[in-house]
């Protein structure tokens, strides 16, 4: 392991995240393979994604794998010039095949995500016409990027349920792109991740334990003059593309919308230990966060009839969700909550927007 560990960024090889019982494959996540310029190859490397790609009882002719690069070709090639990465050269690795998802890193979607802002701040463009505040949102990008990671997604989803076969997900460093993928896939194929406590799972394993860095895309204690380009909103964009879901399987969840707009203030809050520092080791030895602070999930626990669905139906098959721009669509709860005009006209109190704690 310490050939591949020194072959992978940061030193994240390639880990086993999820085992589709229906296909027998595995979900695998990595970070970019340090090929550079000099066209590095490993052979451990080789031959551990090649265990990954081989099923029992089937030849090496019958097994395939895939590897989602979540970055574009052009960015791939940049990496390996710039920062000595770069990705697998596919000829070395049996029955494989890479495949670039064209995913924008986290400038462009801290850039789109400021754009969005300036669009849907409480009396932003009340003198304008329709037309131009849907061409500012389409300008921002954010949708289609939503609308990307979606579509990229389901891609990995298909090849494992599917087309039954194992599935390698990364991008540069594997924090920030790849938990958002490899999430809404696991959402999408197994039904546990769908309810309160799989949620919860999920993201503990796939944000907190696999390292997203949260202190330096939240800028929770930062410089904002100094480390601003560090700031970006991945887990807020993954919580959109988990609200697209659910508004299109509205009862296949055991947890409700609410949940998401909590999850979403308090990554941001500082109020829980969960999403402090930059990984599990700093937050269990250096902020001692386990003895200081109170879990995100302790308060969704003692208060979860808020959080549950009264609709929910447990439904135990995958969840395909249509990408359409007629159906991918601003989430208006999150955005649009400080703008009275956009919230329900009901007098019942239950339709009502009311962020209470």
């Amino acid at each position: 392991m310490y050939e591949i560990a020194g072959f992978r960024s940061k030193q994240r090889i390639p880990v086993v995240t999820y085992f589709h019982q229906s296909s027998q494959c595995v979900l695998v996540r990595a970070a970019q393979p340090l090929v550079g310029l000099l066209k590095r190859h490993c052979t451990e490397d080789v031959a551990l994604l090649n265990w990954y790609r081989a099923k029992e009882q089937a030849t090496d002719d019958e097994s395939k794998l895939y590897i989602f690069d979540l970055r574009s070709y052009a960015a791939a090639v940049a990496n390996g010039a710039a920062r000595g990465g770069g990705m697998e050269d596919v000829s070395l690795y049996t029955c494989t095949e890479l495949v670039h998802s064209n995913l924008e890193n986290i400038h462009a979607i801290r850039s789109s995500y400021n754009l969005l802002s300036d669009i849907v701040a409480p009396g932003a463009g009340e003198e304008e016409v329709a037309y131009l505040y849907y061409t500012k949102l389409d300008e921002s990008c954010w949708i289609k990027n939503i609308r990307a990671i979606l579509d990229c997604s389901i891609q990995v989803a298909e090849r494992i349920h599917l087309e039954r076969t194992s599935v390698v997900v990364r991008c540069s460093d594997g924090w920030d792109r790849t938990p958002q993928v490899v999430s809404i896939v696991e959402i999408m194929l197994d039904p546990y991740y769908r309810t309160l406590e799989g949620i919860a799972v999920l993201i503990e394993k796939e944000w907190c334990g696999f390292g997203h860095k949260f202190q330096d895309r939240c800028g929770h204690g930062i410089n904002h003059n100094t480390n601003a380009d560090e700031k970006s909103p991945i887990f807020v964009q993954f919580l959109d593309c988990l609200m697209q879901l659910m508004s299109q399987f509205p009862n296949s969840f055991e947890f409700n919308g609410f949940l998401l707009i909590f999850l979403a203030d308090h990554v941001n809050s500082g109020l829980f230990g969960n999403f402090l520092g930059n990984n599990d080791k700093e937050r269990r030895q250096k902020l001692n966060v386990h003895r200081l602070t109170q879990s995100v999930w302790s308060h969704v626990y003692e208060h979860s009839e808020r959080f549950v669905n009264e609709d929910f139906e447990p439904y135990f098959d995958c969840i395909w969700p249509s990408t359409s721009v007629k159906q991918v669509r601003l989430w208006d709860r999150y955005y649009g909550r400080w703008d009275h005009k956009l919230h329900p006209n009901s007098l019942n109190a239950f339709d009502q927007w009311h962020d209470d704690w």
